[in-house]
């Protein structure tokens, strides 16, 4: 499928992110962009960026596979870094959010058991702020009180697991969300500047 020309001119610069019918042009790994546009990657040695989807509990056991044959059986000469994003496809229930990461570390760690010996860096992202657009129905669920008690929430439950958190209530309050959820291009540039900080701080030595 290929963006029409209205599409072309929506989906650009800030508002990329605020039509959905941008989303064909999604970006999931960095294989994608060498295939078909090599000279747009500015580093040399580019980082192996995949982007794997599930969202749901029980886990689907097809998306479980897939994600496990992304993974080394044997350790990689360079480390990997695992980021959960987490959106609203729970209604922010603690306990199936709790049952999903454990989920994905017992499948990560089922197909690569080395990493529980070595360096293994992992960031819980939680949802940002709502917006003024946020539809009232959803307003006890996953509004900004119900948004604020999950990232507190979710931020001890990380830390019992060794993982870091990295919360954007507060960074995206203010922020535009046309629809009332999803941010904008320069917020979501802000949560990539949050991954990426994260990221040069690993100690990758201990590799």
């Amino acid at each position: 499928m290929s963006l029409t020309d209205q599409s072309r001119k929506e989906c650009f610069c800030n508002r990329q992110f605020d039509v959905k019918t941008c989303s064909i042009q999604g970006i999931y790994s960095t294989s994608s962009v060498l295939k078909h546009d090599p000279d747009s990657l500015a580093c040399t040695k580019p980082v192996d960026l995949i982007i794997e989807m599930m969202l749901k509990f029980p886990l689907d056991p097809t998306e479980v596979e897939r994600y496990k044959d992304l993974l080394g059986q044997s350790k990689p000469s360079n480390p990997y870094a695992f980021v959960f994003g987490h959106g609203l496809w729970n209604d922010l229930d603690l306990q199936a959010t709790v049952n999903w990461l454990d989920g994905i570390q017992a499948a990560t760690i089922e197909q690569s058991p080395y990493l529980e010996n070595h360096l293994w860096p992992r960031l819980f992202i939680s949802p940002n702020a709502a917006g003024i657009k946020k539809p009232d129905q959803w307003i006890t669920s996953q509004g900004d009180k119900a948004l604020q008690l999950f990232e507190d929430s979710t931020r001890q439950e990380a830390a019992t697991r060794g993982i870091e958190h990295l919360g954007t209530w507060n960074m995206s309050i203010q922020a535009n969300k046309y629809d009332g959820v999803h941010l904008d291009l320069k917020g979501n540039l802000v949560k990539a500047i949050g991954v990426v900080n994260w990221l040069n701080m690993l100690e990758v030595e201990k590799w």
